[in-house]
């Protein structure tokens, strides 16, 4: 339980970017463990239950892999980083705001962000679309393409469709070709 929570801090205090950017920590943490064997259900339970993303799924793998104390050491564990962290930049904003060495800072930190998300989007898709090297999920792959063209067609329109619209139908598709 203390390596767990040691990993679950470790992911806090350097998934910058959001809940996303915990993913790769997270398949980290499953191949070196062993810890849960399905991270697509991970995955998908921290995208549609209501609430932050990362700690959704870091309540779900420690839940799975421990039990209910095992999901809330590591929701605790993740958050605590971001706690002290926005309560310390917090204060160094408020005094440094307009200095130039918080604007490189804030410079560096978007590229970085944006790979560690680019990097769960890659590893999502590729453990939803591809069961093996050679053996592409038609099922899937499906969904993911008509989820892609209508939301695709509302943008062309100008239009938004609801996450919550996109995840029920995603599910009921999932469930009838099931």
């Amino acid at each position: 339980m203390l390596l767990l929570i040691y990993e679950f801090f470790k992911t806090g205090l350097f998934s910058i970017g959001g809940g996303i950017a915990t993913i790769p920590f997270l398949y980290s943490m499953a191949a070196r463990y062993g810890w849960t064997t399905n991270l697509s259900d991970t995955i998908a339970f921290g995208s549609a239950a209501p609430g932050p993303t990362g700690v959704n799924m870091a309540v779900y793998f420690g839940f799975t892999s421990f039990g209910v104390f095992g999901g809330l050491a590591a929701m605790l564990a993740l958050v605590f980083p971001s706690i002290v962290a926005i309560i310390v930049v917090s204060r160094i904003l408020k005094k440094f705001g307009e200095s130039k060495a918080v604007a490189c800072l804030f410079t560096v930190l978007r590229p970085a962000s944006a790979g560690l998300l680019a990097t769960a989007v890659i590893m999502v898709s590729r453990d939803a679309l591809f069961t093996s090297v050679l053996n592409v999920n038609t099922t899937f792959v499906l969904i993911f393409a008509l989820t892609a063209l209508v939301l695709g067609l509302f943008k062309l329109r100008r239009r938004t469709l609801s996450p919550v619209w996109v995840i029920v139908i995603g599910g009921v598709a999932g469930y009838v070709a099931g």
